[in-house]
């Protein structure tokens, strides 16, 4: 019986430990930056990131607002297209705002999990010209976004994972 229980662990373990790409927090940071102040720049990633759900933080950056300012950052797609994942409205004039107190679910998820190859920031005056203010990022700033694991990874995990419980079912029976 021990045997016919390592066998089905063993084959657990094989369909899992097959796929390092995926991480287990179904996170992924990456580093961006220098940006020296401008109104509207995208920032291009290294690689793009595939299956993305959500933006979830930036640890450093500032946004300074002129009058009658807003701003928005946008996810830019493979397919170039741009979708806004945080809007701030009009805010108040002449304001330094820190990209990283817009943490904890203030950016809008993905209705699917998308392809992304940057971000978008954009500083502008709402409903006229004048001053629009500006964004900045310092080197090193990090971007972590949620990310939904390949479906052969969660396949794999689920097969690994049934195998265990019915070698142990059997074992236990």
């Amino acid at each position: 019986m021990k045997s016919k229980f390592r066998a089905a662990a063993t084959l657990g373990l094989l369909l899992t430990a097959n796929k390092p790409e995926v991480s287990q927090a179904a996170t992924t940071v990456i580093s961006a930056g220098p940006q020296a102040a401008s109104s509207s720049f995208d920032l291009l990633f290294a690689t793009p990131l595939t299956s993305v759900q959500q933006l979830v933080s930036i640890d450093q950056g500032s946004v300074n607002t002129g009058e009658g300012a807003a701003f928005t950052i946008s996810a830019i797609l493979t397919s170039n297209q741009l979708v806004t994942v945080f809007s701030s409205g009009t805010v108040a004039p002449f304001q330094n705002i820190t990209l990283a107190a817009l943490t904890g679910n203030t950016f809008t998820a993905f209705g699917s999990p998308q392809d992304i190859k940057g971000l978008h920031f954009e500083s502008f005056k709402v409903g006229g010209s004048g001053f629009a203010g500006t964004v900045a990022l310092p080197a090193a700033t990090n971007f972590t976004f949620t990310v939904v694991p390949e479906p052969a990874t969660s396949t794999g995990l689920a097969l690994g994972a049934a195998a265990l419980a019915f070698a142990w079912r059997r074992r236990t029976a």
